[in-house]
């Protein structure tokens, strides 16, 4: 999936000032990665890794090489050395972390986040994944809040970037067997990507897909695309078909279609955006048309790619504006979709999450994007889970993820969506015996804030709980304070308290089975000591 969708992603980590020998295993390797063939670069850095230990320009570039290739098992004992070598980088404890937290080693993943951020304190990836094992525990629990199916269409090839298109279903695949047609790199003799149509919703055997009619195929990779409301213009992401910069490398853009009916899709025009230096690609447009969110890893953004979003003025696109911190990291944000106008879906590798690339959530608020919360399970998993898109209702929708039990390296998956609008809220956590409130609890206190400015007559419980340690009243003591110290915050924070509910469980609502009599680790007694939001009324 990684050699065409996270193109704009790959970054090969350069030399460290050691020259290699002429032909030696690094620069086979390297001359593979320029050729996007990661298996055989793997090889040849895992060859030069093992006869030199201390060859941290070959290990570093082969836990890269695990890394585009999903190859989390093996990149994992990689990291592992790179963690603790002391000629590696600090941010290699990072990425043992990130690999650890793929492997759905969470507890391991938190030693490997602490011990970066002990190395680099001034990374705003430090401060993120700080508390990263209490962060995630809400969020592995199905709370039977989606449905989510594979589509009976999937391939052992790759399936990507679903899209709704009236009673249609587009969708992007580069399989070479069945009914997906290929036309390969004839260097690589890798099938590229084609976008493909079939009736959404629509079981049946007979139900296959058709290459979709007009000019878009063409000799490169397509998709994912957006569609406007009237579904008269398409806007996808293609591979340049000419090679230009400094690096000798196709980028991806975004490239404008309409449609006709009786030639399909065709007028195809290159957005302004565009660059043959640096990738702009999985568009999302807003229901009024007016705003285009992409990902891109043009210079001056925060992190490896981010999220921007362009403004129509008259019939054409404004300058890309980054949606800013709030949205984007030092990492990978990729894959945005814009929801009601005011709801935005995107994936992320470098904000707290279950697994490789995670799928959250933000929303609108004063003309400022706020970050919401990472989705929970069955959406996410250890493995990469990204594309998220609905329909008009908001409740069906389609997810892309190559997790356990796919028949290919990606698979798209089918959601139901309970709820039309479905509350993601954060747990607090608290130290031992303290009502104080961290520095990451207060950044999750004002995601409640936005939301309840968003929804003016949210009703919101506030519950605070504890471990079991102590006696049973000193701890319903305790988790009123608890409750009450968020609730000022909030109250602070210009929420009105006639809208809170503060309640204290105690240690009545443990979520494992620590007791005086089976007393269990400090990590596991952290998980209590918290405070919950339930929305108890909503208009």
């Amino acid at each position: 999936m990684k050699q065409f969708l996270l193109l704009i992603v790959f970054v090969c980590i350069s030399g460290t000032g050691l020259m290699a020998e002429p032909d030696s295993y690094v620069q086979k390797g390297d001359k593979f990665m320029k050729d996007f063939c990661f298996s055989l670069a793997a090889e040849q850095y895992k060859t030069a890794a093992d006869r030199d230990t201390n060859d941290i320009v070959a290990w570093e570039k082969l836990g890269n090489a695990y890394f585009i290739l999903d190859d989390y098992k093996n990149a994992e004992p990689v990291y592992k050395v790179l963690s603790t070598h002391p000629l590696a980088k600090v941010l290699d404890k990072f990425y043992y972390g990130q690999v650890l937290r793929a492997n759905g080693k969470y507890a391991e993943a938190q030693k490997a986040y602490t011990a970066f951020a002990d190395g680099a304190p001034t990374d705003l990836r430090s401060e993120e994944f700080k508390n990263f094992y209490e962060s995630i525990q809400p969020y592995i629990e199905d709370k039977k809040q989606y449905d989510i199916l594979p589509l009976p269409q999937n391939t052992a090839a790759s399936e990507i970037g679903a899209a709704f298109y009236f009673e249609k279903m587009i969708f992007s695949s580069n399989g070479d067997k069945g009914w997906a047609i290929k036309h390969s790199d004839l260097g690589s003799t890798k099938p590229y990507y084609d976008m493909y149509e079939l009736k959404e919703g629509d079981t049946s055997k007979n139900n296959l897909p058709k290459k979709i009619k007009g000019k878009v195929n063409g000799r490169f990779n397509e998709g994912p695309a957006t569609f406007s409301s009237d579904g008269c213009e398409m806007i996808f992401t293609r591979t340049h078909t000419i090679t230009k910069g400094t690096d000798h490398i196709r980028k991806l853009g975004l490239y404008q279609a309409d449609y006709n009916d009786k030639k399909g899709w065709v007028n195809i025009l290159p957005l302004p955006m565009n660059s043959f230096t640096y990738n702009v690609a999985h568009p999302s447009l807003s229901q009024d048309g007016q705003r285009l969110y992409f990902s891109s890893d043009m210079p001056g953004g925060f992190g490896e790619t981010d999220i921007y979003v362009s403004e129509k003025n008259d019939s054409a696109w404004g300058f890309p504006v980054n949606l800013g911190p709030g949205i984007n990291t030092a990492g990978r944000e990729l894959f945005p979709f814009i929801e009601d106008n005011t709801r935005l879906y995107f994936s992320s590798d470098s904000r707290v999450g279950l697994g490789g690339l995670d799928i959250h959530s933000a929303f609108l608020s004063s003309h400022q994007w706020i970050y919401r919360t990472v989705l929970g399970a069955p959406i996410n998993t250890t493995a990469d889970d990204y594309g998220y898109v609905t329909d008009a209702s908001g409740k069906k929708g389609f997810i892309v993820s190559n997790r356990a039990g796919g028949k290919g390296s990606d698979d798209i998956y089918t959601f139901t969506r309970h709820d039309s609008t479905v509350f993601h809220l954060p747990t607090v956590y608290f130290d031992s015996s303290s009502v104080g409130l961290r520095d990451d609890s207060k950044l999750k206190l004002d995601t409640v804030v936005a939301l309840m400015q968003q929804y003016p007559h949210m009703i919101m419980e506030v519950s605070g709980h504890t471990s079991s340690k102590g006696s049973y009243e000193y701890n319903i003591f305790l988790s009123v304070e608890r409750a009450n110290m968020c609730l000022r915050y909030l109250v602070s924070k210009g929420i009105e308290i006639a809208r809170l509910l503060p309640v204290g469980y105690g240690e009545e609502r443990l979520i494992n089975k620590c007791t005086d009599e089976h007393p269990c680790t400090e990590v596991e007694n952290a998980l209590n000591r918290r405070a919950e939001f339930k929305v108890a009324k909503v208009e």
